[in-house]
């Protein structure tokens, strides 16, 4: 979380802006030559889609109990579902 000035905190009161807006907003944004951090309609609609797919797999991994994977080097050598 960044650091947020008075008037920036006026701001996001005044117009429903909340602080998880801003986080997702840097986060996914793009930045352009004012500074400026940009989270259009269209590529929030895409983070969200990439996040249902994200949901969907995390279902998945829910359903085996977690997974583990055994990296070595930069490689995956193997991976089994996780058991107590």
């Amino acid at each position: 979380m960044k650091y947020v000035t008075k008037h920036a905190k006026q701001r996001m009161n005044q117009r429903g802006i909340k602080q998880s807006m801003i986080d997702l907003t840097l986060e996914h944004g793009e930045f352009d030559h004012k500074n400026r951090c940009v989270l259009n309609k269209k590529t929030a609609i895409q983070v969200m889609e990439d996040l249902k797919v994200t949901l969907k797999t995390l279902m998945k991994v829910i359903d085996k109990g977690g997974l583990v994977v055994v990296e070595e080097s930069g490689r995956v050598v193997t991976t089994y579902n996780y058991k107590k």
